[in-house]
């Protein structure tokens, strides 16, 4: 339902500002501007995950760096980011935020913080230098991130057992289990907010928004079937299952093959999203929803520097926090914004039935 409302809001408004500027026209400026900062909010917000999850990641593949935050067994920290070649114990101790022991005697919580810190900068550079290079750059990393979840499922067939899916999961989280699916399954709207840098998006964005449909069922749908059916023990799964399921079925190649992917694929998230948010708030201001600095585009990269270093300074904050905490945030701002976004919908379909919608 988000990736139609999107495909025929974003013909009818194709503008940078995307589904600010559908609120605005169904609602007014009042709610345009909630619209607005709730959905920027949840997407800056939703950028700070990345660096954690990567930093998670990499505590796994180089010895010595320091994990104090976000690593507590059951986290979904370590379980999205595939973050060991093993079972994926993480030491109970770990704390909830860096921000509560930066004081301490012990300097591993600087040092993480530092570590995570120059990721966020790498992540971000890319993005300041040129959007049309991250958008291409992107389509390759998508690819590389894909093919390892496809010779899992390859690997996978030989070891079939349609019993094994006979077998209860020994631990089950309803709520988590909601927030997470929640999370991974959103955004699609997120391609509105640039559709004014989309050539002919009447045609280019509703056959994206199809393709990204049909390929998030499949990388999903895929890879966790073929690891139940070749795992007899997934009712136990538990942090770095599938990097662990992958080993299990084509080597330690695989496994560290699809540890990589989950690695890359977090700068590929972080830098799809940050060119969002960033035209996002570029798009704001030009409607006069945001302070008009924030239009200001670099003279000759033509990206919104000021727009993305404003969020930077937001988010060299919100990486002192563990992923659970961060995703909370996200979620709650992210649903407000997409209640508001289908009420738009519904209200311009009743008060506009005339408006132009090249796709309906």
């Amino acid at each position: 339902p988000q990736a139609l409302v999107t495909a025929e809001l974003s013909s009818a408004f194709p503008d940078n500002g995307g589904y600010s500027l559908w609120v605005q026209a169904a609602f007014g400026d009042f709610w345009a501007v909630q619209e607005s900062y709730w959905s920027w909010f949840s997407g800056v917000v939703d950028s700070a995950l990345y660096p954690v999850l990567l930093y998670t990641s990499a505590t796994h593949l180089i010895g010595g760096l320091p994990l104090n935050s976000g690593a507590a067994e059951g986290n979904a920290t370590a379980a999205l980011s595939l973050a060991s070649l093993g079972k994926g114990d993480f030491p109970d101790e770990a704390r909830a935020t860096l921000w509560s022991c930066l004081g301490d005697e012990d300097k591993s919580c600087g040092a993480e913080y530092l570590y995570r810190l120059l990721l966020l900068l790498a992540f971000t550079a890319p993005n300041c230098l040129s959007s049309a290079l991250v958008g291409r750059g992107l389509v390759g990393l998508g690819l590389f991130v894909m093919s390892p979840y496809l010779a899992l499922v390859v690997a996978a067939l030989p070891r079939a057992r349609p019993a094994n899916f006979r077998l209860r999961p020994t631990k089950f989280k309803p709520a988590a289990m909601v927030s997470v699916a929640y999370w991974s399954l959103s955004g699609f709207d997120s391609v509105s907010t640039f559709a004014g840098e989309v050539e002919a998006p009447h045609r280019t964005l509703p056959r994206a928004l199809l393709c990204g449909c049909l390929l998030m069922v499949v990388c999903y749908v895929l890879p966790l079937t073929a690891g139940v059916l070749a795992d007899e023990e997934w009712a136990h799964w538990k942090d770095g299952s599938l990097t662990h399921v992958a080993q299990l079925v084509g080597g330690r190649w695989l496994g560290g093959w699809v540890l990589a992917s989950s690695a890359l694929s977090n700068w590929g998230l972080f830098s799809s999203e940050l060119l969002e948010d960033s035209f996002q708030l570029l798009g704001m201001a030009e409607a006069g929803l945001a302070p008009r600095f924030f239009a200001v585009r670099h003279p000759r990269l033509g990206t919104p520097l000021l727009a993305i270093l404003f969020q930077l300074v937001i988010l060299s904050a919100l990486i002192g926090f563990d992923f659970e905490s961060i995703m909370c945030i996200d979620n709650f701002f992210s649903a407000a914004a997409a209640t508001l976004e289908f009420a738009a919908a519904v209200q311009l379909r009743r008060r506009r039935p005339a408006m132009s919608r090249p796709f309906r």
